[in-house]
This record gives C-alpha cells, structure tokens and sequence, in this order.
C-alpha cells in the first residue's frame, strides 16, 4: 500500500501543538475573566500540569489513531478525521471523572476548593474552562483537518488529470506506451483509493451508528432516571438571565421536595441560601438558611466554607448582628484555620469587636492576624462569588484601622 496516496490529517507537530494549547488556554482563561486565577501559585501549577495531561493524551490518540489504522488496513482521511479527536475526547472525558468524581469519593467534596486554595464557584469554573479549552482545541485541529482533507479529495483528481495530460520527456515513437504505462498506473493508484474508501465508510456508518445509541442511551438514563440533574441545570440557566431568581429558586425547592435523596442535595441547599442573599436580597431568611444548611452538612460539603464566609458577612454588615458573627467566625476559624476566608474571617472579628466596644479584643485580633498572614495576599470576590481582585493583607488591616482609630 502506498500511503503517500493519502491524506494524514492527525500528524501532529508537537511543539507547535503544545504552544498553540498554550496560547488558547490563555484566551479562554482571559475571555472568561480569571486571569487572575493564573497569578495564584496553585492554580498556576495546575494549569500547567493540566496541559502536560493534554499533550499526553494528544501523543497516545495518535499512537492508538495509526493502530487502528493499519488493523482496518484504511487510510481514507474520512476515518481518520473523526478518530483522532475522538479518542482525545474520550481520555479527557474518562480523566475528569477520575479528576473530580473519584478524588471527592475518596477525599471529599471539598478536596479541590481546599488544594486550590479557591472558593467552590472559582474552582468550577477552573476546571470547566481548563477543559473547555482542551475540548476547543481539539474542535480547531478537526476543523483544520476537515480543511486539508476537503482540499486533497479537491486536488487529487485534478493533479491525476495534470499528471495525464503531461507531455512525456520520451521519443514520440514510444508516446503512446508510456501514455498507457501512465494510465495504469494512475488507474491502480485509483481502485487503492477506492477500496480505502469502501473500508472507511463501513467503519463510518458502524460509528455512527454506536455513537446515536450511545447519545440516546445516555439522554434516555438522564431523563428518565436522574430528572433531578435536569432540574438543577435548570434552575442554574434561569440564574443566568439575572431576569427572574424567584422561579430558580422555585425549581430547586421543587427538586428537593419531589428527590430529597439527590447525591448533590447539598449545593442545592446551598444554591438556595444563595439566591436568596445575593439575589432576592432577603437577608434573614438568608441568614436562616445558611444556618441550617452548617448545621446539617458542614465541614463535609464542598460550599462549608463559603457558606460560613456568607453567613459572617450577613451578620456583620447587613444584620448588625456582631455576636453571630463572632460566633460563627470562630466556628469557622476552628474548621478551616487555612481557609481561604480565614484573612476575612480575622477583619470580621476585628469589626463585631469594636462595634460590639470590646478594644482590647479587637487589638489582640489584629495582633493574631497580622502575625499569620502579615506579607500575604488575599482574595476579594464579586457579587456572584467570582475573583476580582487579590489584595494585601496588610492594606486590609490598615483600612480596618482607618474605620477605628482606636485600633491605632
């Protein structure tokens, strides 16, 4: 077989794969705003290791791409195309599962919020975008060798009619046998494409096939036997219009009457507490909900903290509650004494103290936080619970004290 007949859209030039990945994971980090997520130690380190994966991943679909290959003996670019970027999908598909699902088994819900040092809503979107950009690369390199298989079918036959009708560098007596040597061959040239391409549709329609029952299969169980999924990512698109929370609100509470067992009853909870706050601006049945919600799920939730960090805001600087908040900064100090709130936590205290008259304790709060985050940044979140801006916490300490001069 001669493969120089064919197309091989999946070669793949590797520095310029691993540089290209880079630079696209960059603008869709950027396009979705957590440029800043990058500036953090952590997250830095695993995007990075993220992307190595994704080179790993790229290698071995090719290797298992040229196997295939030479089992069905078909180097028709029609099979080829689809086979590359559907192996990578699948080792990113089978690696999240691993990633998330069997780390927050064996770990706990928390676990990645924790090792990346981001709040539940941060590290959702971390990882969502690192492999959006992943899956959106591998959609440009199909794209593009859709392109370069759509010009060779192109130009194969027209090169084969230039070939032809070439004049032969030979003596006219002897034309018309090297024009049939010509023809014969490009004729043999011919019937390898077209057997090529008989095995490639084969292959083609049995795919295709198995990836329909797959889709319906997989639509089918979602619907019929995991509704609560549906309704949750239901509720979270009505929350992304911002035009009526109420009726996301509706759908998670009807979630959690009709499937209280949902395995994610827990961020439903938590979601709710939240509409609530950050949308409906209903304060004390905020407050109310994210009490309950501690009481029944913390420190084992991945929301424990946040919900924690939303309850001790509420208090201090909607409610005027300075010993709730006093409360339950502690709680939380105890349970997550490396939060990523602890910083926050440490000025709320500050605050109910002097609110509450009590200077000495307010100064001996200050004097336990500077000498555990003294030099150290923290994070600053939207509204929707988003990075926005990282800070230090010596200037946080020093707009606490510009509110009481007392703290001098």
């Amino acid at each position: 077989m001669d493969s120089s007949l064919f197309l091989q859209p999946y070669q793949i030039n590797w520095k310029l794969h691993g540089f290209l990945s880079l630079v696209l994971y960059l603008i869709v980090v950027l396009l979705r705003g957590q440029g800043l997520i990058l500036q953090l130690p952590r997250p830095a380190l695993m995007a990075t290791a993220l992307l190595l994966v994704f080179q790993v991943f790229c290698f071995l679909s090719q290797k298992l791409a040229e196997n295939f290959k030479k089992k069905f003996d078909s180097e028709y670019p029609s099979l080829i195309l689809w086979l590359y970027p559907t192996l990578v999908l699948l080792k990113l598909a089978f690696f999240s599962f691993a990633l998330i699902s069997l780390s927050n088994y064996f770990y706990g819900r928390g676990y990645w919020s924790y090792v990346l040092q981001l709040n539940g809503q941060e590290t959702t979107r971390f990882f969502s975008t690192s492999f959006a950009a992943m899956i959106a690369f591998t959609a440009g390199h199909f794209l593009f060798a859709t392109i370069s298989a759509v010009w060779w079918i192109a130009q194969s036959s027209k090169s084969r009619v230039e070939q032809l009708n070439q004049a032969p560098e030979i003596n006219p007596a002897n034309a018309c046998k090297h024009l049939n040597e010509k023809i014969d061959r490009l004729r043999a040239e011919t019937e390898i494409i077209q057997a090529h391409r008989r095995r490639a549709s084969t292959v083609n329609r049995r795919a295709l096939i198995l990836l329909a029952a797959f889709l319906s299969g997989g639509s089918c169980w979602i619907i019929f036997f995991r509704p609560a999924i549906v309704l949750y990512y239901r509720a979270e698109l009505q929350l992304k219009t911002q035009i009526e929370p109420m009726a996301a609100y509706a759908t998670l509470e009807h979630l959690c009457q009709k499937y209280p067992g949902y395995r994610y009853i827990d961020s439903v909870k938590f979601r709710m507490a939240w509409i609530l706050d950050r949308r409906l601006q209903r304060h004390e049945k905020a407050a109310e909900s994210y009490s309950t919600f501690i009481e029944k799920y913390a420190p084992g939730s991945t929301w424990s903290d946040e919900a924690y960090a939303a309850l001790v805001r509420l208090y201090s600087d909607k409610l005027n509650r300075p010993d709730q908040a006093l409360k339950f900064s502690k709680e939380y100090l105890n349970l997550y004494a490396g939060g990523i709130f602890a910083p926050h936590m440490h000025l709320y205290r500050i605050r109910a103290f002097m609110r509450q008259g009590d200077v000495v304790s307010a100064k001996a709060e200050k004097a336990q936080a500077l000498q555990k985050f003294a030099g150290k940044m923290m994070q600053i979140t939207s509204q929707e619970d988003l990075l926005i801006e990282l800070i230090s916490f010596n200037d946080a300490i020093k707009a606490e004290v510009s509110a009481f001069p007392e703290l001098q």
